[in-house]
């Protein structure tokens, strides 16, 4: 009789994990630095900006807000919604300024 040859099969077991499945998740992060500097970047884009150059960094800085926020839990929400007010209001003075120095119409 011949034995049958298959394939083999440790049957060690692995490292057991100390740490909960959703370790880090009860701290909660309320910052989200991308949605803080496109606010601030786009207020100054309103106050101080006649060429629209400080458009363009908030509008990114919004753009990362919207995509990758910093912030967990309720704070996301809050994070994005800052973030996209502020790529609103960062466009609005890009087009403006623009407007201003190449006649769109």
């Amino acid at each position: 009789m011949v034995a049958p040859t298959g394939p083999a099969f440790s049957v060690r077991t692995g490292t057991v994990e100390h740490r909960a499945w959703a370790y880090g998740a009860g701290t909660s992060r309320k910052l989200c630095a991308f949605a803080i500097s496109a606010v601030l970047l786009a207020v100054a884009s309103l106050l101080l900006n006649p060429y629209g150059v400080l458009s363009v960094p908030a509008v990114v800085a919004g753009a990362i807000g919207i995509v990758r926020p910093g912030a967990t839990g309720r704070w996301r929400v809050l994070a994005r919604s800052l973030a996209a007010s502020a790529l609103v209001l960062a466009v609005a003075t890009g087009i403006i300024a623009a407007d201003v120095h190449f006649p769109l119409a």
